[in-house]
């Protein structure tokens, strides 16, 4: 809106920007909304427990169903403000063509196996890392369940950590930025002013993503580490693509080759500790210190996955990003302020 608005209609100001209601009370309604239905959809699997219990599934298997009661509805809930949005489900980073949506999905989940692969490899040089084929049998039955169980939470992680909220935040922040300091300097630092309020955002977001970590079994420093630097990684890959489908697809393929094809702990989950088995298709073993293998805990507690996720980051940095009105406008480059129409 322009400064005569301000001056003539300030609560409208207030509120309202050139493309409707300002950041932060959409991060403020999206909150409101999402996080308690996530928290009484979390309740309600909770209380499911003691009947799937008493159906007799197993502890990994009713893992998962749960999971994906407590989480679908917040992903519903995104899709649906998205809907109502200007402009509409591209601002929660879920919109574009088909084909290249589909595209980054399937690349970014064969990139995430390729680079737990890659964590590998230093182990398989020196021998200290046995893979052995698992014989078909009914539990290869529940590895397609596995992936799409693990899609929809890599889904709801992606959506919740740097989705709808988090992508407004960003440009939110951009702007107060922009309004500070334009007083004090004779160019509009507007592409300044947006990087400056991701930074904090991706900051902020990967501190939260390792802190919900830290409650799983055997986690530890360089496994909180390590978790906060896969946040980087994802939003850079989401700032790149300027969609979210690339990096739900890195999560899925990261999460389904340590688990579902490696027969390794997924961030603790799948260990001993945990209580719960992962059905694959290789069972995979590590001998030595806890410091190269993760220990319990899994591959992501350990340093060579640390060195594979900073060139991860580079990677995700290098990828094509897609051509404006393909993408989420935004998450586009380029000036952010409240009267720029190009994300509007």
């Amino acid at each position: 809106m322009s400064e005569t608005t301000m001056q003539s209609d300030p609560a409208r100001w207030l509120l309202f920007g050139e493309s409707g209601l300002r950041s932060g009370y959409r991060v403020v309604l999206w909150f409101m909304v999402v996080i308690p239905c996530t928290i009484v959809a979390a309740a309600l699997s909770t209380l499911l427990q003691p009947v799937v219990d008493s159906l007799g599934v197993p502890r990994g298997e009713a893992f998962l169903l749960l999971s994906a009661v407590a989480y679908t509805p917040a992903l519903l809930l995104t899709l649906l403000f998205g809907a109502f949005d200007k402009p509409r489900v591209t601002s929660a980073g879920l919109g574009g063509p088909a084909l290249r949506s589909l595209s980054e999905y399937i690349s970014g989940t064969a990139m995430g196996v390729v680079l737990v692969l890659l964590t590998l490899i230093v182990p398989a040089i020196v021998g200290t890392v046995r893979f052995d084929a698992l014989a078909p049998g009914w539990h290869w039955a529940l590895i397609p369940l596995w992936f799409v169980g693990l899609a929809i939470a890599a889904a709801w992680e992606e959506v919740l950590f740097r989705g709808y909220g988090f992508q407004w935040l960003c440009r939110g922040t951009g702007n107060v930025i922009v309004y500070a300091v334009r007083p004090l300097f004779p160019l509009e630092p507007e592409v300044v002013a947006q990087w400056l309020g991701r930074a904090f955002w991706v900051g902020m977001s990967a501190a939260v993503f390792a802190l919900m970590h830290t409650a799983n079994p055997n986690a530890g420093i360089v496994s909180g580490v390590n978790t906060g630097l896969a946040g980087i990684w994802l939003a850079v890959a989401v700032f790149r693509t300027r969609a979210l489908w690339l990096a739900c697809g890195l999560h899925l393929g990261w999460n389904f080759a340590q688990g579902p094809l490696l027969g390794l702990p997924i961030s603790g989950m799948g260990s001993e500790e945990s209580g719960m088995s992962i059905p694959s298709l290789w069972s995979t073993s590590l001998t030595g210190p806890n410091w190269a293998t993760g220990g319990s805990y899994g591959i992501e507690a350990g340093l060579p996955c640390t060195v594979v996720l900073f060139i991860a980051i580079a990677a995700a940095a290098l990828y094509k990003p897609r051509r404006p009105g393909q993408d989420a406008p935004v998450l586009r480059p380029g000036r952010i302020h409240a009267n720029q129409a190009a994300v509007e």
